[in-house]
């Protein structure tokens, strides 16, 4: 009892900061340039487990596309051979059962603003419909929210920028990524968390990691914003979205 009391004594005395000390975040990006199968994202979760991650960033979004199986937005190229095409298979799917079998935590980060790859001029093709029955590309429908530069003009594609941008002063794009992560979240496995840059996350907690409420926050890209005109532009550039379990 004394033993008890003495070490009670002794933990009250440490420093506030020192009796709620934070779990080390030891965290791996992974890109959808990463794997191209269930059985490598298999491996990439059993490698990260055997180094000591207890995080992984496993990209669901690159440019108003899906690296999951999506009623919103077209299956990428890279993933589905076309965009709009039927996946055989979900990677975020596989990322968090394979993720949770080893008891890392796996976030799923969405670019927010990028509406097509337009680094070459293959990249600059135009868009394809999509198979039946599966979402369209935001850009056949509204190619009119590019982002454009103080004189009125678009974005090329190809451009230096890697990206055609999605331009934030139209209202309807501002909300996109928050849906897009709120409709993850709606799936048996998915909890929004914080993002920064312009990147957004969904935290897809493994067992052993409590829940908690979090919150969405999508920023653009300030270097780059600072070359374009932006119209009712807020700080947040888009509402955050906030989802607890």
């Amino acid at each position: 009892m004394k033993r008890a009391f003495l070490a009670l004594a002794a933990f009250a005395a440490l420093p506030a900061h020192a009796q709620s000390v934070r779990p080390e975040a030891r965290a791996l990006w992974v890109t959808r340039f990463d794997y191209d199968s269930e059985a490598k994202i298999a491996r990439i979760m059993e490698t990260a487990a055997r180094a000591h991650f207890n995080i992984i960033y496993f990209q669901a979004r690159a440019a108003a596309d899906a690296y999951y199986r999506s009623n919103i937005e077209p299956c990428a190229a890279l993933l589905c051979g076309k965009l709009g095409g039927t996946p055989s298979y979900d990677p975020l799917e596989v990322a968090v059962r394979e993720g949770h079998k080893r008891g890392l935590q796996v976030h799923a980060y969405l670019n927010a603003l990028t509406g097509r790859a337009a680094g070459i001029d293959g990249q600059c093709k135009p868009m394809p419909e999509p198979d039946a029955g599966n979402p369209r590309h935001v850009l056949l429908d509204h190619p009119e929210w590019v982002m454009s530069d103080r004189t009125g003009r678009r974005l090329p594609c190809p451009n230096s920028e890697e990206y055609v941008w999605l331009s934030p002063s139209f209202p309807e794009v501002r909300p996109a990524a928050p849906d897009l992560a709120h409709a993850l979240s709606l799936r048996d496995f998915a909890v929004a968390c914080p993002a920064s840059g312009h990147c957004c996350a969904a935290e897809l907690c493994a067992s052993g990691f409590p829940p908690h409420e979090t919150v969405v926050r999508c920023a653009a890209d300030a270097d780059f914003l600072r070359h374009y005109s932006v119209r009712n532009l807020s700080p947040q550039v888009v509402a955050p979205t906030r989802v607890t379990f």
